[in-house]
């Protein structure tokens, strides 16, 4: 949970950096576990990719209401990738 709540908060600071393509004014977060109040429930799917089964956790926070925030998740439980939909 540590690894994933370190990504998505990694990955709203690197969205800071460019408020002109979020359209927002993010706050800091002045510790990383602050992320989840951003975010709200997830929808989680699965799916089977190269054999193994991976689940996709995705969020519409305000952050990134327009391409939502993405998280793939390998079967072997190491985060494959965190970003926008289709990045």
């Amino acid at each position: 949970m540590v690894e994933l709540e370190s990504a998505i908060a990694k990955y709203y600071r690197e969205i800071q950096q460019r408020p002109n393509l979020t359209g927002a004014d993010l706050p800091p977060l002045s510790r990383n576990a602050n992320i989840w109040s951003t975010l709200g429930k997830p929808e989680i799917t699965f799916c089977e990719r190269d054999g193994s089964v991976e689940m996709e956790l995705s969020w519409s926070p305000d952050w990134e209401e327009e391409h939502g925030l993405y998280v793939y998740v390998s079967g072997d439980a190491k985060i494959r990738f965190v970003g926008e939909y289709g990045g």
